[in-house]
């Protein structure tokens, strides 16, 4: 049962309930991003950044799951215009739930140290360090790999599109959405 609510949560969490459960992970990812230094710059782009404020932080990771929902809900009205604004936002916010996972890395991955006098210098690259970035580059692979697989299925879900049109039009939310997060995030960070 656990499992079942993991990989597919569309189905007992729906609407207003998936659209409050999903803005919690993403202020949750938001602010765990903060604190060990990783933010959202696009839809699905994680990096590594050093003195990035709070507020930055919640605008890039609440922007881009803004511009993934515009895009999302406009080309699923051109497809059919029975969409529930609601449910889509609920399964667009609820299927970004891994990258909770994703950002933690963050807190064991840093080029910058401070010595004991407090200085920053910039860290080695020993063996140690390399096998954890190693590491989290394949969490992080994973984790957005289980969130585009998550979006699909709550887009399908509420939007009921099958077959050509379902992989055409989620294949132009994903690209959409990322060209345009990476414009506006350069802007910001």
């Amino acid at each position: 049962m656990a499992s079942g609510i993991l990989v597919n949560p569309f189905k007992k969490i729906s609407g207003f309930r998936a659209l409050l459960v999903g803005m919690a992970f993403v202020t949750a990812t938001a602010v765990t991003g903060y604190l060990c230094g990783t933010v959202f710059a696009g839809s699905f782009q994680v990096r590594f950044i050093t003195g990035i404020t709070l507020p930055a932080a919640l605008l890039c990771h609440f922007g881009s799951i803004a511009v993934l929902i515009s895009i999302g809900y406009t080309v699923a009205l051109i497809l059919d215009k029975k969409i529930r604004f609601t449910g889509l936002v609920g399964a667009m916010a609820l299927s970004r739930y891994p990258y909770l996972l994703a950002v933690t890395p963050g807190f064991f991955i840093h080029s910058r140290e401070t010595a004991a006098d407090g200085s920053i210098f910039e860290a080695a690259f020993d063996i140690g360090r390399i096998s954890m970035i190693i590491l989290a580059g394949i969490i992080m692979m994973a984790a957005a790999l289980f969130a585009t697989y998550l979006l699909f299925r709550g887009y399908r879900y509420t939007t009921g599109l099958k077959g050509s049109r379902l992989v055409f039009s989620f294949a132009v939310i994903l690209v959409a959405s990322e060209v345009v997060c990476r414009v506006l995030g350069m802007a910001v960070i």
